[in-house]
């Protein structure tokens, strides 16, 4: 089979879909040897895999959409692609191909006014003629299906839930010489409690933050700073100023983007990881976490108690109190603390690249022998 990706996601830094993006090729690639994989960009871009069965096709000169409805078709045709999968919630509509889209989350849908009117707008003119151009479509979670099926009017048969997973260099960390050199380079504290993601107002930063000074107020001599790791999104400017309003400055410390090779150490080091988003279609850090060993603290609400199980503490988003009790709760409790250490890593292992991968090639399998 020969399977064409658009890879536009792995130009630059990457966040959400260019990690999946980035690990699933990775895991596709390892997996089946027997295949052909040509990847497609509208701009230079790196590959996580350069085996005998990867091509990397990069043709710039034109915006990404124009391009994808354009340029791509031109090349899928030239490549004789069996299969196209778009990982980035657009297909291109007039190949005559199976094609594959993954939908990660309906942000846009249900909390239109936490995205920019450039994404939403895009997303919703385009998104329902791409599910309907597409045979089959992949939901981060089950949660994503159901927003799909009841925002979209999609059939449910042609929904599949592949669950994401954590790259194998999230774990728990032994080496302290290592863990020294990461913790100098970003100027850690001794404690902290992390947040992991890109800085937006769908991540609910406010209301960590109001609840993280509501904490220090009750205990003065809580030694935990809070640590912020992400890029600037979109509609930040409020969210940057919030520290300095409520006098934490010297008690929060932004990193904004950091490099993957150090994440699993920063993770490592935090006493706790919370996690308050408002909406996610899977909400990978709380994985991240997991898998480190680190307890975590996430919302009741989307995708997150799927991917938390019974491993986490959940809490109502909205809830700052509810929030500053729970952290402080948990950070006054060693042994809470390790039982939800515990429990994350077991649960963490329940997910794999490698089983996303299967399903998914599974998928371009079945959508392949369908339209013959």
């Amino acid at each position: 089979m020969r399977i064409g990706i658009d890879c536009r996601s792995l130009n630059g830094e990457k966040t959400g879909i260019g990690y999946y993006t980035y690990h699933l090729v990775k895991a596709l690639t390892e997996l089946e040897r027997n295949s052909e994989f040509c990847l497609y960009s509208s701009r230079c871009f790196n590959v996580p895999n350069r085996g005998d069965n990867v091509r990397k096709t990069a043709i710039s000169g034109l915006p990404g959409t124009l391009w994808l409805q354009t340029v791509l078709p031109f090349l899928i045709y030239k490549d004789k692609i069996s299969v196209f999968h778009a990982p980035l919630f657009i297909v291109p509509f007039v190949c005559a191909i199976p094609k594959v889209v993954t939908v990660h989350d309906l942000s846009f849908y249900i909390y239109p006014e936490k995205t920019t009117w450039r994404n939403r707008t895009i997303l919703r003119c385009l998104l329902p003629a791409s599910i309907k151009a597409a045979d089959a479509v992949i939901a981060d979670s089950e949660n994503t299906r159901q927003d799909i099926i009841n925002y979209l009017g999609t059939n449910p048969e042609k929904i599949k839930v592949i669950p994401l997973a954590a790259a194998d260099t999230f774990h728990k960390v032994y080496d302290r010489e290592e863990f020294d050199r990461v913790k100098l380079k970003y100027g850690l504290p001794e404690k902290y409690i992390l947040f992991v993601g890109t800085i937006e107002p769908r991540k609910n930063l406010e209301r960590l933050i109001k609840a993280y000074k509501q904490v220090i107020d009750c205990r003065q001599d809580l030694p935990h700073q809070l640590v912020m790791v992400g890029k600037l999104g979109w509609l930040y400017d409020h969210i940057l100023r919030i520290p300095y309003e409520l006098g934490l400055d010297k008690r929060i410390q932004l990193l904004g983007y950091v490099d993957e090779a150090d994440m699993p150490f920063i993770y490592n080091g935090a006493d706790l990881f919370v996690y308050p988003s408002l909406y996610e279609g899977f909400g990978m850090p709380v994985l991240e976490a997991m898998s480190c060993g680190v307890p975590v603290i996430t919302s009741n609400v989307s995708s997150l108690p799927e991917v938390a199980g019974n491993s986490c503490h959940l809490v109502n988003p909205l809830n700052v109190e509810e929030l500053a009790y729970t952290i402080e709760q948990i950070l006054g409790s060693p042994a809470l603390q390790e039982q939800l250490a515990k429990a994350g890593l077991a649960r963490s292992r329940e997910f794999s690249w490698r089983k996303t991968a299967e399903e998914t090639f599974k998928l371009y399998s079945e959508v392949q022998m369908g339209c013959k």
